[in-house]
């Protein structure tokens, strides 16, 4: 409870600077550019996926479970899982560099967004490396140091991309983001060595080869994953863009991707302090214990996503509009997106634990089952409907997700008798 609070504070401090950036960004480059901004993103967010190999989920279960019984293990599990986003990041953001004017003028049919994605390049680079950061944080359990940051990063983000968009439009919103990033990622940086050194743990290099079981438990599982969700993700926002109009229509859909990040941020906030949690009780086989956090994690989150779905939706409207001229036209996109988030958002306590159990093969099978979904429904719906077909496809392969998770989670824990009961 202590964990979630610290980390509820920094992001709902962090998120709604991001939300208020987004309106005044969408207000001063227009819906087109908020198109073109979302594609940008998503196109990096693609490679990042596959460079992050999965590695925030690693740091996160294995600091949690060495930091208190093996520190010269987290120091090195620390080391080698930060080389490697290092490398994998800088490699990754070559070759987006490389091949930026191809992906621009073939697959986006927008030539001219060759040196906006080069520059967008960075954020994979700083994002890969920010990843593992965050997740050595959660496993020491520093959540009020990661409030504190995410307050900063957030106060950054605003400035550095409105400002940035006011003087340069598009390429200034582009640049805003990578700074913010980069200043993010700068903070984690000190903070991991600081919580490091508190706790005992000497970051070391030494006995690489100890670890490259984690890349077969964590980094595969987590590298396919990446190759079902952020291509997926990547086709389905191309194929609305290159329908007539579709920066306009992908300009409403990135607007409201910002809100469904923001309710989706909750599971995502809740892991940070459930998987060191569960990552503890899997480990000492507490079964009582594991059954405990997923009941209050999971009721936590209906409590909590209900209501926002609820406001969001009645309002949707209202703040669709508060994007500028054309975005209204864009509330039931903003409905649908609230609903897929809230699905998200109730099913990550079991998806949580999936990770924390080394079911991390389970996890990838449930990735590609929402991938194949997803397309199928992005193919059948979005030539004929735009923006509202490709949410709609969202929300159908997150429901199926969703089901498939519980099932998954459901069939462990029968074998362990480790069940989620009503408060």
């Amino acid at each position: 409870m202590r964990g979630t609070f610290w980390s509820l504070v920094g992001a709902v401090l962090s998120r709604s600077l991001g939300l208020a950036s987004s309106i005044f960004v969408a207000r001063i480059i227009g819906k087109v550019g908020m198109g073109k901004l979302g594609i940008i993103q998503s196109t990096v967010g693609m490679f990042s996926t596959l460079a992050g190999l999965g590695l925030g989920l690693a740091a996160t279960k294995h600091i949690a479970e060495y930091r208190v019984k093996d520190s010269s293990m987290a120091g090195e599990t620390i080391g080698f899982l930060s080389l490697l986003s290092w490398i994998s990041g800088a490699t990754m953001t070559l070759v987006v560099i490389a091949l930026a004017p191809w992906l621009a003028r073939h697959t986006l049919a927008a030539p001219e967004l060759a040196p906006q994605l080069r520059m967008g390049s960075l954020l994979l680079f700083f994002g890969v490396v920010n990843g593992v950061q965050t997740g050595v944080l959660s496993g020491f359990e520093a959540f009020k140091r990661i409030a504190r940051i995410n307050l900063l990063s957030g106060l950054a983000n605003f400035s550095l991309v409105v400002g940035a968009s006011y003087l340069a439009g598009l390429p200034g919103a582009v640049c805003g983001l990578v700074a913010s990033l980069a200043f993010n990622c700068g903070l984690n940086f000190l903070a991991v060595r600081y919580e490091a050194a508190v706790s005992g743990v000497f970051i070391t290099f030494r006995n690489l080869d100890k670890h490259w079981s984690l890349l077969w438990l964590f980094g595969l599982p987590g590298m396919l994953s990446g190759l079902v969700s952020g291509p997926v993700g990547w086709i389905s926002g191309t194929m609305l863009v290159r329908q007539p109009g579709g920066y306009a229509e992908m300009g409403i859909f990135n607007a409201t991707t910002n809100w469904f990040q923001a309710v989706a941020f909750l599971p995502d906030l809740l892991a940070r302090v459930l998987l060191p949690i569960l990552s503890s009780y899997n480990a000492a086989k507490d079964k009582r214990g594991t059954n405990r956090a997923l009941t209050i994690a999971t009721w936590a989150n209906i409590s909590i996503v209900i209501p926002v779905i609820a406001v969001g939706s009645l309002f949707s409207r209202f703040i669709m509009g508060l994007y500028g001229p054309g975005f209204a036209q864009g509330w039931l996109v903003m409905v649908l997106t609230m609903l897929s988030a809230g699905v998200l958002t109730i099913q990550g306590p079991l998806a949580d634990n999936l990770v924390a159990a080394s079911r991390m093969w389970a996890y990838f099978w449930a990735h590609v089952g929402w991938g194949m979904i997803f397309l199928t429904g992005t193919f059948l719906l979005v030539p004929a409907h735009g923006a509202i077909g490709l949410a709609t496809a969202r929300l159908i392969a997150y429901t199926a997700n969703g089901l498939g998770v519980v099932g998954i989670a459901w069939w462990y824990a029968s074998q362990r008798k480790t069940l989620i009961t009503p408060p």
